[in-house]
């Protein structure tokens, strides 16, 4: 079935999917204000405006603050319709988590071709010129946040510029193969330089089509709320015809469905926890406060005594004959189940996110392997492994367009990061994705992992060959056949063998 052109989904369209719908329900309050507040028509889906503003800790922002227990009216705001004074950034921090083992430095996927090394080290160029592991980390943890993310690059005076855009504000286009064809990039900004009767800036309209061989930049009308976006009347400012045959860029989402154009965000089902947590610490804090300052209480005194109570040069109150004074404190018992609560609610979304947050303190009273760390983030490791065949690919196919845009303006002789010879052309697209673990291995690992291959190949279970090639990546050898030859023509130093 055809993802374009009278196909099942409409980018324009405003019909929910079951994923909408379960999200509604779900972040219930929050969401209806921030539907009124945002409207349905800035948006793509205001869902995933709520999600990012949960990772931008601006998810309260339309609640009163903490400390206004009146409104304007004098009537008691209840807690539950404030900003809480402490807002832990959950969201954030659990998609820097993840994409920290997912595209980290140290876990970023190698491309490998192995029957044309050529092209191998030219891709790797490509990955080098343009920064790509560093510019992927920003926009992996935002599709981690709301499912999906859409990462542009073109060129410009030779170099590679990489930027994303998110995905409430994307409308894509695929092909029937699951391919990006086409993609409208529109959002609502406030222009500072045009403003209207009251002296406020006017809000206007961006919009920026990408698609296979030309990209189209428009005018910026100014928004209107009850326009539709299918309505703005938008004219045509400049056109750029790259030629190129695919959009230069990809789409980022946690899932390979391609029916769902937004995969599951690892907020989406977090965020009552994200708030019962914030306003469990809130009122702690509060209780806190209110010990480290309490409240003197004087009895025994009449009025017109209390009047004329005077602090004496000692700092100390002359409260009369009868006169007694106290301070009014809490057992703090509150705050000490509060955090046990809180602790529990850590652990709820531990477990729905998968996301495992191990105490600092026991984890610096002895040193991990990289076996143990595994096994102690079972959660996260299992997350991500299904995630890296869906980021894989992408990856891959970032890289290939660069690639090929790269290879394009060498061609028409325009500057270009990379060169390469004349008439140069790949002899494989035969590409794979190499992972490094997800927890690094320690000296630990290493010297359990060489022992083992040593008792292995002195038992002659297996070929010394063999247990090179098991122990090769760790360290660092590519080429196994060029270090066989190397050990065999080495001398002996010690002829009765290692201990």
């Amino acid at each position: 079935m055809a993802l374009n052109g009278g196909s099942w989904w409409n980018p324009w369209g405003s019909r929910k999917s079951r994923a909408q719908r379960r999200s509604a329900n779900r972040l219930g309050v929050i969401l209806e204000s921030a539907e009124a507040r945002y409207g349905s028509n800035k948006y793509r889906r205001p869902e995933l405006e709520l999600l990012d503003a949960y990772y931008e800790r601006r998810q309260y922002d339309h609640l009163s603050p903490w400390d206004a227990a009146k409104d304007h009216q004098g009537e008691y705001v209840p807690v539950r319709h404030r900003a809480p004074r402490l807002n832990y950034n959950f969201a954030k921090t659990l998609t820097q988590r993840v994409t920290s083992r997912l595209l980290g430095a140290k876990t970023f996927p190698k491309l490998v071709v192995p029957e044309d090394r050529d092209f191998e080290f030219y891709l790797r160029l490509i990955q080098m010129a343009s920064s790509l592991q560093a510019n992927l980390l920003e926009p992996c943890r935002r599709s981690l946040n709301t499912g999906s993310c859409f990462v542009r690059f073109h060129l410009q005076n030779g170099k590679f510029v990489v930027e994303h855009y998110l995905a409430k504000y994307c409308y894509p286009r695929f092909r029937a193969d699951g391919e990006l064809e086409a993609i409208t990039i529109m959002w609502v900004y406030e222009d500072p330089s045009d403003v209207n009767d009251r002296g406020e800036p006017k809000e206007k309209w961006y919009r920026l089509d990408l698609g296979e061989q030309v990209d189209v930049l428009y005018d910026n009308p100014e928004y209107e709320a009850e326009q539709k976006r299918e309505e703005v009347p938008f004219q045509v400012v400049s056109t750029a015809e790259h030629g190129l045959g695919f959009v230069q860029g990809e789409w980022l989402r946690t899932t390979m469905a391609m029916r769902d154009v937004d995969g599951p965000g690892l907020t989406e089902d977090i965020t009552g926890f994200i708030d019962e947590i914030n306003y469990t610490l809130s009122q702690s804090s509060q209780a806190v406060s209110y010990n480290q300052d309490p409240q003197l209480v004087i009895n025994g005194m009449t009025e017109d005594e209390l009047e004329e109570l005077v602090r004496s040069s000692q700092k100390a109150w002359n409260l009369g004959k009868d006169g007694k004074a106290d301070f009014v404190e809490s057992d703090l018992s509150g705050v000490e189940r509060a955090g046990q609560f809180a602790d529990r609610i850590r652990l709820g979304i531990s477990d729905i996110a998968r996301v495992v947050f191990n105490d600092p303190e026991k984890m610096n009273m002895q040193a991990l392997s990289g076996k143990a760390m595994e096994i102690m983030n079972a959660p996260l490791v299992e997350l991500v492994d299904e995630l890296r065949p869906v980021y894989g690919p992408a990856v891959k196919k970032l890289t290939l367009k660069m690639g090929a845009a790269n290879i394009a303006m060498l061609e028409r002789g325009e500057p270009a990061p990379v060169n390469v010879p004349a008439g140069w052309s790949p002899k494989s697209l035969d590409i794979q994705e190499e992972w490094p673990p997800i927890f690094q291995a320690t000296m630990v690992d290493l010297r359990d992992k060489v022992q083992v291959t040593a008792l292995a190949t002195n038992a002659n279970l297996i070929s010394r060959a063999s247990g090179t090639r098991y122990i090769a990546k760790d360290f660092n050898v590519e080429d196994v056949d060029a270090e066989l030859a190397a050990i065999e023509a080495q001398p002996i130093l010690n002829p009765f063998g290692a201990f």
